[in-house]
């Protein structure tokens, strides 16, 4: 079964140096999938999922389309 993670979006408060604060609002879910890929769906786009992958190794000039 996926790990369920909860996504928050940080909104830094007003303030400078130590009395800066940071507000953590909810901002979604995420699943980590089998293949270690993790989808994301945001309460701000309620139709849409994201999916996060490791980025693939370069392939060399010659290789590419």
């Amino acid at each position: 079964m996926a790990k369920q993670k909860t996504v928050y979006l940080l909104v830094p408060a007003k303030g400078e140096g130590k009395d800066q604060k940071t507000y953590f609002n909810r901002a979604g879910v995420a699943f980590e999938n089998r293949d270690g890929s993790i989808n994301v769906k945001l309460d701000l786009f309620p139709g849409l999922t994201f999916q996060i992958r490791e980025q693939p190794a370069e392939q060399p000039a010659e290789n590419r389309k």
